[in-house]
């Protein structure tokens, strides 16, 4: 597998071949995860803030009060937007994942009242690592759409919530967004797997279903780039068009330099930067101020992307094969140096870009070690007979991920693809261990066996270690109205909306001007009197065919069509009712 991670000082890659984790696997033994369902109410639309509902979690001291001020702009407009007053998660400080569970167990639930129907599945984190710790936000995402914001300076907060609020009030002139790709290709083996792997297959989804489907990939653009030989100016130039764009970026983070050792001030600021081998890399002093994907999303692939941990979920596996002195993997060791005893940091390069005012509402990266698995094929055995461990075209997770941010998702909401992917990975994971315990100790299992479990367990913990940087909330800002994807703008809709005595001729006048299939148009009447009376959206929508959030809009608009032409009936019944009597 590969590793995207660079010295700090020269550029180059920490770890320039595949390793085989088979190596580990033989020894590894990991706990079997209890899985959890993300979402209490699994049947409501996740994009819906008004029934998932939007929370602030901040430490429980006087810290956390002063973080929650910084962005009380944001917080008054998510309250708006959820029509309920915003709940105020305080949790303690530095939490371990079994403090964080039993807080969860115990504490949590008073403080939204012990009922499920209240408790906020959108969490926006306030503050560093070392306050809210990542165990803290692995439990709440087991069930909630968690994001953190975590800033340079206190400016940075209220800049960060001054720029979604001012895209959300002034969406972009564009209607449709560019999806972007770009690579680093720095002639490293990780780089150009992940050119190949990922980029590619993930870039030739999205041109077909931009070609194919464009009322589910609305795209103005689907490009990549990436200069034969590293430069930095070129992605400089290609983010700072003011057109909200989602760019899917393959680079190797910066890491420790090779002869020496960081300070922890060095390491907060530089560790993470994206690295452009020789030619230097972007840091904070480059995302600071100048335009880089303004109202857009970056999803940001390289090691310490979105911060460093304060151990590595990988540490053990790594230290076991340093432990063993195996020649072939000698420079791995190196990944363990950048790890922070301090309790952990959101990188500089992600807090820069939240708090730059032209800079992206969101970035999407690993907290931790960024490896191949999370796009890689996981085959064991020999060429002969070689099976596969898990499910190919990963690709697949990420072109869902896009599709969904294209189509106007919510930046949580869209995550869910991969919380979907890592649940399935959990579930694999656990039938397999204790598949491995049945037939014996997992110590004395097959080797393809051991091999087989190590590799799903390395995978899982790739996935977890994604990180949404920036309020889960947000969307891309793009000409749609008041912020809903396919919302009629304000001008549109006029100051007040027609009487009843109107909107019934006025709608058959709009009704006629456009031409449409009538099979399709009697079709859905059928789907959405079948919703209205009763059916599950989501059954009738799977036997037509078609996304489920397009039947339940149908469903509505059929609604308030036959109400409003059942208020022009009642009202031309009245004047007659008093004549007759």
């Amino acid at each position: 597998m590969d590793l995207l991670l660079a010295h700090g000082d020269d550029g180059s890659p920490i770890l320039d071949h595949t390793t085989d984790p088979g190596t580990a696997a033989a020894t590894a033994n990991p706990a079997a995860r209890r899985t959890e369902r993300f979402l209490a109410d699994i049947t409501a639309n996740a994009d819906d803030l008004a029934h998932q509902g939007w929370a602030v979690v901040a430490p429980a001291d006087a810290d956390g009060a002063r973080l929650e001020a910084l962005v009380r702009e944001l917080i008054a407009a998510r309250a708006e937007d959820q029509g309920a007053e915003v709940l105020s998660i305080r949790v303690p400080p530095g939490m371990d994942s079994a403090a964080a569970n039993a807080w969860k167990a115990s504490v949590y639930p008073t403080l939204y009242g012990e009922d499920e129907a209240r408790r906020p599945r959108y969490l926006l984190i306030l503050g560093d690592l070392d306050r809210v710790s990542l165990d803290t936000q692995h439990v709440l995402a087991q069930d909630g759409i968690t994001g953190r914001l975590a800033c340079l300076d206190d400016d940075g907060y209220a800049a960060y919530a001054h720029k979604v609020l001012a895209w959300q009030r002034a969406p972009s002139q564009q209607d449709r967004a560019r999806a972007l790709f770009y690579t680093v290709h720095d002639g490293s083996s990780a780089t150009t797997a992940g050119y190949s792997k990922l980029i590619v297959p993930c870039h030739d989804r999205c041109a077909r279903a931009a070609r194919d489907k464009p009322r589910t990939f609305p795209a103005s653009a689907v490009e990549s780039h990436g200069a034969p030989s590293p430069d930095p100016d070129e992605l400089l130039r290609l983010a700072a068009a003011r057109h909200p764009s989602v760019l899917l970026s393959m680079s190797h983070g910066m890491g420790p330099p090779r002869r020496r050792r960081w300070s922890p001030a060095e390491a907060r600021e530089l560790q993470g930067a994206m690295s452009f081998g020789s030619e230097g890399a972007l840091e904070v002093r480059d995302l600071a101020s100048a335009p880089f994907l303004p109202g857009g999303l970056w999803i940001y692939f390289a090691c310490f992307g979105a911060g460093t941990p304060r151990t590595s979920a990988y540490h053990h596996w790594l230290q076991m094969l340093a432990d063993q002195g195996m020649a072939e993997l000698g420079p791995v060791n190196e990944t363990l140096r950048g790890l922070d005893e301090g309790g952990g940091f959101v990188s500089g390069l992600g807090k820069a870009a939240l708090a730059n005012p032209s800079g992206p509402l969101a970035v999407l990266s690993h907290i931790d070690l960024a490896w191949s698995y999370s796009y890689e094929e996981l085959r064991v055995g020999g060429d002969h007979d070689s099976r596969r461990v898990s499910g190919s075209n990963r690709s697949l997770n990420f072109f869902q991920l896009i599709s969904k941010l294209m189509s106007g998702a919510r930046a949580g909401a869209a995550s869910l693809a991969l919380k979907l992917r890592l649940g399935a990975v959990g579930a694999e994971l656990n039938a397999h261990y204790d598949r491995c315990k049945r037939t014996g100790e997992v110590e004395g299992a097959d080797p393809d066996e051991r091999l087989a479990l190590g590799n799903l367990w390395m995978l899982h913990q790739d996935l977890l270690g994604f990180t949404l940087l920036g309020d889960p909330a947000i969307r891309l800002p793009l000409a749609s109205g008041d912020g809903e994807p396919g919302a009629a703008a304000p001008a549109e809709r006029g100051a007040a909306g027609p009487g009843p005595g109107t909107a019934g001729a006025e709608d058959a006048s709009r009704r006629a001007e456009i031409a449409v299939d009538p099979e399709a148009l009697e079709r859905l009447e059928r789907a959405a009197l079948a919703v209205a009376g009763g059916d599950s959206p989501g059954v009738v929508a799977a036997q037509l065919g078609i996304p489920r959030s397009e039947l339940v809009e149908a469903a509505e608009a059929y609604r308030e069509a036959g109400r409003a032409a059942l208020s022009e009936l009642l009202a031309r019944r009245e004047p007659e009712k008093g004549r007759g009597g």
